[in-house]
C-alpha cells in the first residue's frame, strides 16, 4: 500500500473514532438529562403527594379523623334546616307557591266537603258550637317549644274570646310510639275518654308546662290529679286512642301540615280553609283570622 493510501485510511479511521466518540458522548448526555428529568418528576410527585397527605391528616385531625365527613354533613343539615325554618317564618307564601308547583291540584284542593269537616270533629278534643260559622283547628305537639308558647301565653284562649263565632279543635301531631310527645298525647286521650272536657283542657295546660326530665313524675301527678287510679292501665291499652292519634296525624298531612304548631281556619258553610303554618305573633294571628272571615 502506497503512502497516500495509508494516509487516507489513517485519516478516515481517526475521523470515524472522533465522530463515534462525539455521538456516544451526545447519547450519554441525552440519557443523563432524561434520567435527571425523570428522577425530578418522580421525586416532585412524591413530595406533592406527601404534602397533600400531611395537609389532609391535619384537617382530619381537627374534626376527629374519619368522622370528618359525618360532621360536615351534620353541619350542612343544620344549615339547611336553619334556612328552611327561616323561609317558613319569613316567607310562608313562598312555601305555598312551592306546594302548588309540586301538586297542580293544591290550589283547587283548599276546600273541604261537609263530610270532611265532620270527620275533623271526630277523635279530637273540641270546643264546639253548632251555630259557629268557623272552625279553628290546632295541630300541635306537647314537646314543641313554639306550641308551648302558644299555650303558655294563652293565645288560643284569646283568639276564641275575640272570635266568638269560631269553634276550636285540638289535634296531636305525633307519629312515633314510645316517644315523650306520643305518651303525653296518649295520656290526654285517656283523660278525654274518662273525664270531662274541662279536665282535658286543664291537662293540656299542664302537659305543655313540663320539662323532658319530668315525664315520669308528671305521669304520677296526672294519675292522682285526675283520679284515674286503676282505670289508667285499661285506658292506656285502649286501642281506639292509638287509632285516634294516627288519624289526627294523617288528617294533618292531608291538610298540608308540615310543622308544629300549624293552624287551619275553616269556613263551615263553604268548606274553604286557610293554613297558617308556624306560630305567628298574636296580633298577626288575629289579622289573618279576620282577613279570612271577611272573604
Amino acid at each position: 500500500m502506497d503512502k497516500e493510501s495509508k494516509w487516507f485510511f489513517s485519516t478516515l479511521k481517526k475521523d470515524f473514532q472522533t465522530s463515534f466518540s462525539i455521538n456516544f458522548l451526545f447519547i450519554i448526555i441525552i440519557l443523563s438529562t432524561f434520567s435527571i428529568i425523570l428522577t425530578n418528576y418522580i421525586f416532585s410527585k412524591s413530595i406533592i403527594k406527601e404534602v397533600h397527605f400531611i395537609i389532609q391528616n391535619y384537617e382530619y385531625s381537627k374534626v376527629g379523623g374519619e368522622e370528618n365527613y359525618k360532621i360536615l354533613r351534620e353541619i350542612q343539615k343544620e344549615q339547611t334546616n336553619s334556612y328552611i325554618t327561616d323561609m317558613i317564618e319569613n316567607n310562608p307564601e313562598y312555601i305555598e307557591e312551592i306546594k302548588a308547583k309540586i301538586d297542580p291540584q293544591y290550589k283547587k284542593a283548599k276546600k273541604l266537603s261537609q263530610e270532611e269537616i265532620s270527620i275533623l270533629k271526630e277523635w279530637s278534643n273540641i270546643i264546639w258550637s253548632q251555630d259557629a260559622q268557623y272552625t279553628f283547628v290546632e295541630f300541635s305537639n306537647f314537646t314543641c317549644k313554639y306550641c308551648k308558647t302558644f299555650h303558655d301565653q294563652n293565645i288560643w284562649e284569646e283568639l276564641l274570646k275575640s272570635h266568638e263565632n269560631m269553634n276550636y279543635i285540638f289535634k296531636n301531631m305525633v307519629n312515633k310510639e314510645g316517644t315523650q310527645d306520643y305518651n303525653l298525647a296518649l295520656y290526654g286521650k285517656c283523660i278525654s275518654k274518662e273525664k270531662t272536657q274541662e279536665d282535658f283542657l286543664s291537662y293540656m295546660k299542664d302537659a305543655f308546662s313540663i320539662l323532658p326530665e319530668e315525664q315520669e313524675k308528671f305521669l304520677e301527678t296526672t294519675i292522682d290529679k285526675y283520679s284515674l287510679g286503676e282505670i289508667f292501665q285499661t285506658c292506656m291499652s285502649w286501642v281506639d286512642a292509638k287509632v285516634a292519634l294516627e288519624k289526627e296525624f294523617w288528617q294533618g298531612v292531608y291538610l298540608w301540615v308540615t310543622s308544629t304548631p300549624s293552624f287551619v281556619i275553616i269556613n263551615n258553610t263553604t268548606g274553604k280553609y286557610h293554613l297558617i303554618e308556624w306560630l305567628l305573633a298574636k296580633d298577626d294571628m288575629i289579622i289573618t283570622l279576620d282577613t279570612f272571615m271577611k272573604k
